[in-house]
């Protein structure tokens, strides 16, 4: 395989180096790091982009430069590497006017605030006019912008924006680069593709033989009554909402419903402007509840069965175990060299120790 270190300032290519030892992880929250073994100390420097090539050309990661150590058991140097999408790793304002095209497409939403913070802000120090951000699909969201991401004092981070929806709404952010041969040194265009993934959930049954060493954790602790006091910011009038979980994963405002489900009881303070986006915020609390648990299985890359690429972090699945057919989503993916399979979590749950003895079965 082969790394090109791109500059962060202009994408001319700095360096490039051959390598075959790595840990390529990706995960939902985007905190995950990764990591090459290069021959050398690179001319690199913390933030620059890391392009990375197979043998056949193709992309097989894409990030940006963190550090790089050595020690003295080896004259190799590791090469670490944040995901791509911490290229929007920053706090920026709300804009209160450009808010009202989130209500229309998230993905041009962010589009115009990468364009705004990243490559037309004015600051020939901080801006990158080789970035092209581009609104592939368009994707309403009437949820508040606060309901979504932590807004504290008029600024969020954009990168946790970026995580958030990809869970919640199925945004992606994908990364093209042209102009990157060795040879050609200028011009060079970074295209960010903001777009839905239309993906239908992708199966996954645990018992087959391309799926190796399945661990399951479960919360105990399942949602099913949510009260909601709601403020409705078009009017500035208070209600009070309770909605209650159902055996078939829908939900009800009816508390005599039979097939109600027993669980946890929960309150939340909403502000929204319309019903339809307080309902939102409702749906995202059991949605996020239907994630309460943590799935990790080995997946074979020479598998024909269930093909690796189909298998990404964020794409929904159903997942066939001992405990039944789960709605549940990918939430990180790691593929080492030298290993012959890639591993997939999937479920939110935060597993601790207490978590591994109450909830494995």
């Amino acid at each position: 395989m082969i790394a090109y270190v791109l500059s962060k300032t202009d994408l001319k290519i700095k360096d490039f180096f051959y390598f075959k030892d790595y840990l390529f992880a990706d995960d939902l929250e985007y905190s995950d790091k990764s990591q090459i073994v290069i021959p050398r100390l690179a001319n690199i420097m913390d933030d620059d982009l890391v392009y990375c090539k197979d043998d056949n050309n193709n992309m097989v990661f894409f990030g940006i430069a963190y550090d790089t150590k050595t020690n003295d058991q080896t004259q190799n140097f590791v090469l670490t590497m944040r995901q791509k999408e911490c290229l929007f790793d920053r706090f920026i304002f709300t804009d209160s006017v450009g808010e009202a095209t989130l209500a229309t497409s998230i993905e041009q939403w962010v589009a115009d605030r990468i364009d705004e913070n990243w490559v037309n802000a004015g600051d020939t120090i901080f801006d990158r006019p080789y970035i092209n951000p581009v609104a592939v699909t368009n994707t309403p969201m009437v949820a508040a912008l606060s309901s979504v991401v932590n807004v504290e004092d008029g600024v969020f981070n954009l990168k946790t924006f970026l995580g958030n929806v990809k869970e919640r709404y199925g945004i992606f952010v994908d990364f093209v680069l042209t102009d990157t041969d060795p040879a050609i040194q200028t011009g060079a265009v970074l295209t960010v593709n903001i777009y839905k993934d239309s993906s239908t959930a992708v199966p996954i049954d645990t018992d087959v033989s391309d799926i190796l060493d399945t661990e399951e954790t479960y919360s105990v602790d399942v949602l099913a009554k949510l009260a909601v006091k709601w403020l409705n910011t078009s009017n500035n009038t208070t209600t009070f909402r309770t909605f209650y979980l159902l055996d078939d994963r829908s939900i009800t405002e009816d508390g005599t419903n039979i097939h109600r489900v027993d669980g946890t009881f929960k309150s939340v303070y909403i502000e929204a402007d319309s019903q339809a986006a307080m309902l939102d915020d409702v749906q995202h609390e059991f949605q996020s509840n239907s994630y309460e648990h943590k799935i990790t299985f080995y997946l074979r890359e020479n598998s024909r069965l269930y093909l690796p690429d189909d298998y990404y972090t964020g794409r929904k699945c159903q997942i066939e175990t001992k405990q039944g057919v789960k709605t549940s989503i990918i939430t990180a993916i790691e593929k080492e060299s030298g290993t012959g399979v890639r591993k997939v979590t999937l479920g939110k749950l935060k597993v601790t120790l207490t978590s591994k003895l109450r909830g494995k079965v």
